[in-house]
């Protein structure tokens, strides 16, 4: 059909999130019959964070990350729960220097590995190494088109990188928005942008 090489890559992504959503479909409706089965789980990796916006109480800028050794028993426990998603939070969770081997270890415990982050760090060859390692889901933040004193997560230093979460990753994005650290109409701004990037977007 003459895709060129970023609307083939689209395709694939597309490709790959139909046949995860499947299996997301059956292991939730298995999870709704069985009423001591958690759907999610979140675990802390690092309370660390190269941010430190105004409305944040959830980070630090001198905490070392949990040992991977201690995160693993962790997932294992979800495991033997039979948890259905395990979402990664900070901090920021890719400054853990094992947050992509969380995020497999996770997958091959047999649950739906997801991220929170603020999306700083992210480069091509990390989007491509959190695809080979069956990332479901990543939710960012972007509160506003520009930085102010609450907040330091805005569009003019997201975009970017949301052009390369659509160019490289297989797996979902949503762009969340924390209303009331920016003006109502800078919200809805962000909303339409991440909108017309083919992403999800919310709002809290």
């Amino acid at each position: 059909y003459g895709l060129g090489g970023a609307s083939l890559n689209g395709l694939l992504s597309k490709l790959t999130r139909g046949v995860r959503n499947m299996k997301v479909g059956a292991d939730i409706a298995a999870a709704a019959m069985d009423p001591f089965r958690p759907l999610l789980a979140q675990i802390v990796v690092t309370k660390r964070c190269n941010l430190s916006c105004g409305y944040c109480y959830e980070h630090d800028q001198v905490s070392s990350p949990i040992p991977f050794e201690v995160l693993r028993g962790r997932i294992d426990e979800f495991k033997r729960l039979k948890v259905v998603f395990v979402t990664l939070n900070g901090g920021e969770p890719l400054l853990h220097p094992q947050a992509v081997d969380l995020v497999r270890y996770i997958h091959d415990s047999g649950m739906i590995p997801m991220m929170n982050s603020n999306g700083f760090l992210l480069q091509p060859k990390l989007i491509r190494a959190l695809n080979a390692a069956k990332l479901y889901g990543l939710q960012i933040s972007c509160d506003g088109m520009e930085d102010n004193e609450a907040t330091q997560k805005s569009m003019r230093r997201l975009r970017g990188k949301l052009e390369l979460l659509a160019e490289h990753a297989t797996f979902r994005v949503r762009v969340n928005t924390v209303l009331g650290s920016d003006s109502p109409e800078e919200a809805i701004e962000v909303a339409r942008i991440v909108l017309d990037f083919g992403f999800d977007a919310q709002c809290s």
